[in-house]
């Protein structure tokens, strides 16, 4: 017995050293607020710019000197605007630091010790954090050493740390984890797994909203234009172009936002709870759906969950956790979930 344990630790992947770690917000609210500053700080720039071009305008019997003074004191408003935008996010990155201990957030950008145990993630002043709150990381384009860790209490954080060693001893505390079928005590079936929220009308608006520009812009190429073919391949390429360029901002959010839109769940027993406490619900007092669907730059593997009082909530989970929860969900009398197969009459195909 005693053998067989020291086997097990042996072959337990293992990390435990002092390395830099960074706090990063990377929740929505901060992103609107910087883009809010830049824009604050770019208007009067912009605002001078086009004054002065409708002035230019308006007098078109102007010598050539004078034309040319305004061009060049438009293009500076443009920097004006450029620096602006730039100062005003300097300007909030300075208030988001001076902010953060005043609301009682535990700033951290130190060289602190992480080590990663069976109980989770130890993260030097933050302390333990639970592998069922570590919910997603992704490494950082062209370098081996740094990877960002999202978490559900602690935003992301950013460690720097070789990748090859860090990452398959992070991923393999997280499946072992999420594979645990019983809380030790508890008779409660439980299973943890991670998705992200999904808003299934904002998705459809942006849909609907690519379709109609692309659309509108084949029709007006056609419509304004006496090229005759010239026109009609125009509009062909210009109405998928603009269909593309409007549907990248919600792919954006689906693939490569995902890690820090993705959130903590649990299914225990009968009942399917939001680890951040927000929600909870069960078979008699929601409808939870699967749904499989297919357009023409995307798949989603959803959960809809409509409570009784009528409100909708929509999960988007992945390949992996699509197989380990729908089946959990119908063993629990979630029998709605099923089916579990893309190619299933009752799964919803779009476009």
């Amino acid at each position: 017995m005693g053998q067989t344990q020291q086997n097990t630790e042996a072959s337990t992947p293992q990390f435990a050293e002092r390395i830099k770690v960074s706090r990063i917000d990377s929740g929505t609210a901060a992103f609107w607020w910087l883009m809010l500053f830049g824009m604050l700080g770019m208007a009067p720039g912009v605002i001078l710019a086009i004054l002065l071009s409708a002035r230019l305008d308006s007098h078109p019997g102007l010598g050539f000197i004078v034309n040319l003074a305004g061009a060049i004191a438009v293009l500076l408003c443009i920097a004006l605007a450029i620096a602006g935008m730039v100062g005003a996010w300097a300007f909030w990155f300075r208030l988001h630091e001076w902010l953060e201990p005043r609301l009682g957030v535990i700033a951290l950008d130190a060289v602190v010790e992480v080590r990663c145990a069976a109980e989770g993630l130890h993260v030097g002043p933050l302390g333990c954090i639970p592998w069922q709150e570590v919910l997603a990381c992704e490494g950082i384009p062209d370098s081996d050493d740094q990877l960002l860790v999202h978490t559900a209490r602690f935003d992301s954080l950013m460690m720097y740390a070789p990748i090859e060693r860090l990452a398959p001893v992070i991923g393999y505390f997280r499946s072992q984890t999420l594979l645990r079928d019983l809380v030790p005590g508890n008779d409660e079936p439980l299973l943890h797994f991670t998705a992200q929220p999904f808003s299934r009308i904002r998705f459809w608006a942006w849909c609907g909203l690519a379709w109609g520009l692309a659309i509108g812009c084949g029709i007006l190429v056609i419509a304004e234009g006496n090229q005759g073919i010239l026109n009609l391949l125009g509009a062909l390429v210009l109405g998928p172009m603009m269909y593309w360029l409007i549907m990248y901002i919600p792919l954006t959010a689906i693939s490569i936002l995902a890690p820090r839109r993705t959130r903590a769940y649990t299914l225990a027993g009968t009942e399917l709870i939001a680890n951040d406490g927000s929600w909870r619900a069960e078979p008699g007092t929601a409808h939870l759906k699967a749904r499989y669907q297919k357009g023409t730059l995307y798949e989603l593997n959803l959960l809809t969950l409509r409570t009784t009082t009528g409100r909708y909530r929509s999960l988007r989970l992945d390949e992996h956790e699509w197989s380990r929860v729908i089946p959990a969900l119908v063993q629990h009398n979630w029998a709605s979930a099923a089916p579990v197969h893309p190619d299933a009459a009752q799964f919803t195909n779009l476009d």
